[in-house]
């Protein structure tokens, strides 16, 4: 994996992020700790094995959010803050079950 997210010391344990190469692509996901493992109102399930990854901080999410080729954000503080920064349009948020979500291309 390039650039490998630590969540050593971290202070915020409420973001995950997973990191990993697919097809020389490298796939960052970020979630919400709260969601992994739940199934949300419309039935979704927030799968471990997709979404379970290391404990970071938001700004730390954030800097693995701009260097994923293609990235899954899922959760309202994550999403807002990818908004806030530039690394999502509003227009292209989502939601699943109620949970706001929205995904990264860079071709």
């Amino acid at each position: 994996m390039r650039g490998r997210v630590t969540g050593k010391d971290c202070p915020m344990k409420g973001l995950l992020v997973n990191e990993r190469t697919i097809q020389g692509r490298l796939l960052v996901v970020i979630c919400e700790e709260e969601l992994v493992g739940k199934r949300l109102s419309d039935g979704y399930f927030v799968d471990p094995a997709y979404y379970q990854g290391e404990p970071v901080q938001l700004e730390s999410a954030m800097v693995a959010a701009r260097r994923g080729d293609l990235v899954t954000l899922l959760g309202s503080r994550v999403v807002k803050a990818a908004v806030a920064r530039g690394l999502v349009d509003k227009d292209a948020v989502t939601s699943i079950g109620g949970v706001s979500y929205a995904e990264v291309y860079r071709v």
